[in-house]
């Protein structure tokens, strides 16, 4: 999965510090318990992360990389938003397979 500079400058932030990484990570499993579409997560996550840097980038030098106001809100952030929904996220069972799938496989006897 490859982020762009900016989700890079953003995730190295959130993971150097414990508070932040903490809410992020709480925020990311809630959502994901709950949700029965990941896209769908991913679009919010992504919409929370894009105020979450325009606020700190004003307050973060790191964070800046060159970004005006009017790039943040065009920016995306859905690459790193679906990586966190990967390492973050509630795990999800797989759905069950037919019988016929399994009855096909040959057996090592």
């Amino acid at each position: 999965m490859s982020l762009n500079p900016s989700e890079e400058r953003l995730k190295a932030y959130v993971e150097g510090h414990r508070d932040e990484r903490q809410h992020w990570r709480e925020k990311v499993r809630a959502a994901s318990a709950k949700a029965s579409d990941l896209h769908e997560v991913a679009r919010v996550l992504e919409r929370d992360l894009r105020s979450y840097l325009r606020e700190r980038a004003s307050v973060v030098p790191d964070l800046r990389g060159g970004l005006s106001p009017d790039a943040v809100a065009r920016l995306s952030l859905r690459t790193l938003a679906e990586y966190w929904l990967r390492v973050w996220g509630e795990p999800r069972r797989k759905a069950a397979s037919s019988g016929k799938a399994n009855e096909a496989r040959p057996t090592l006897d």
